[in-house]
């Protein structure tokens, strides 16, 4: 059991921009357009290592 003093989080999180429309709301359209190239290579990468271990595996 974690110690209450213990953090929750640790490391590093990164800062995404968050676009508003010219109102004043939320731009979900344009946060997509923010986020997705920035989490692609992430995404990417993981499936290639996932890739190249389950190609590691003996299977005889």
């Amino acid at each position: 059991m974690p110690n209450k003093k213990d953090p929750i989080y640790t490391g590093l999180f990164p800062v995404a921009p968050t676009p508003f429309t010219e109102s004043g709301d939320l731009d979900t359209e344009g946060q997509r357009r923010v986020i997705v190239p920035r989490l692609m290579p992430a995404i990417v990468s993981y499936c290639q290592k996932i890739d190249i271990a389950f190609h590691q595996v003996d299977r005889s």
